[in-house]
Parts: C-alpha cells; sequence; structure tokens
C-alpha cells in the first residue's frame, strides 16, 4: 500500500474509533446536577424548559430542580453546598458577596422585574403610598 492509501486509510479509521468513543461516552450514566430556583413564575422558565425538553439529558446532565422560596434563601442553599448552580435574581448575589461570600453570577435572563404593585381603590398615584406600608416576601430578595 503507498503512502497516498495509507494516510486516507488511518484518518477513516481515527475518524471511526473517536465517533465510538463518543458514543459510549454518552450512554455513560449522566452526570447528577442539583439546580435550585428562587420563585415560581416565568422568570424561571428556561430552567423548566430545559429539563422538560429533555435538553439537560441530551448533554449528559441528570438535573433535579429544587424550589427554594426568594433569592436569598436560594443564594444560601448554593452557599452550604445543597446547589451547587442556582437561579434568581442579581441582587442577591451582591447581597451575600457584601457579607462576605464568595458568589458569581454568570448571567442574566432578565432586564426587567416583572412585577405590578397591586393597591386598593385609594391609590390613584404613587404619592398616594407615601405613609402607607408595602409587603415584600423577605429580605434581599427581589420583591
Amino acid at each position: 500500500m503507498n503512502r497516498a492509501r495509507k494516510i486516507p486509510a488511518l484518518l477513516l479509521l481515527f475518524a471511526v474509533f473517536t465517533g465510538i468513543r463518543a458514543e459510549a461516552q454518552l450512554r455513560a450514566a449522566p452526570e447528577k446536577l442539583r439546580i435550585a430556583y428562587s420563585a415560581i413564575g416565568s422568570s424561571q422558565s428556561p430552567l423548566w424548559i430545559a429539563h422538560e425538553a429533555g435538553i439537560f439529558k441530551k448533554h449528559g446532565l441528570d438535573v433535579d430542580l429544587l424550589y427554594v422560596a426568594g433569592g436569598s434563601r436560594a443564594a444560601q442553599v448554593v452557599l452550604a453546598g445543597e446547589a451547587p448552580v442556582a437561579m434568581f435574581n442579581g441582587a442577591s448575589v451582591i447581597s451575600a458577596n457584601l457579607a462576605g461570600a464568595d458568589l458569581v453570577n454568570l448571567a442574566s435572563g432578565m432586564n426587567v422585574l416583572p412585577f405590578l404593585l397591586v393597591v386598593g381603590p385609594g391609590v390613584k398615584q404613587l404619592e398616594d403610598l407615601k405613609g402607607k406600608k408595602v409587603a415584600i416576601t423577605r429580605f434581599a430578595s427581589a420583591t
């Protein structure tokens, strides 16, 4: 066999064995990963869409989604090591880091907070709220 024929044959063998190895890796047990999310709403939909569409499984991840109410509590879950990844607001990352944590915000899915202010009939404009009480879910959460 001359040299001109050996190189394509070697490349073909390399491609076949590389493909078999990649296929075997895909068949290996998926890596378990717990991801916390902090709200039940549209802001958390990318996680659920990826989970329901099988995108995590396609990339070798067996993801367990864990609901933790509020960004500040989700930050605590990450800091405690219960979940290495979480989806919550950037304000909770900043608050945790100001208190000495070492969290990193990798991405943001929204550039606005999807909240509405629900008021009684006596409130017509912002000034009407002066001196009134406003409810929140938890300190250091987006609300």
